[in-house]
């Protein structure tokens, strides 16, 4: 890629995609995202996505709200589609 290319989605793109168990707590989820250095993760049923959780969900509906990230589960605070 020379200077001039603007990189394409599959070179910048994240193969190795965070997924966390639906029924996994906040706390585990947010220390799991922590540690990859990501900002989201797919909430999981099984092998199927339900949802995702981005640090402005930890932010705005755990953190803003004084809940206790280990007593949350990540099921309570998904977006989901």
């Amino acid at each position: 890629m020379s200077e001039e290319e603007e990189p394409t989605v599959a070179e910048i793109m994240e193969t190795k995609v965070l997924t966390v168990d639906l029924n996994s707590t906040v706390k585990t989820c947010a220390k799991s995202m922590a540690k990859r250095g990501v900002s989201s993760a797919v909430i999981v049923q099984g092998r199927s996505a339900v949802g995702i959780v981005t640090e402005r969900d930890l932010v705005v509906k755990v953190i803003a709200d004084a809940l206790d990230p280990a007593k949350v589960l990540v099921r309570d605070i998904m977006s989901t589609p």
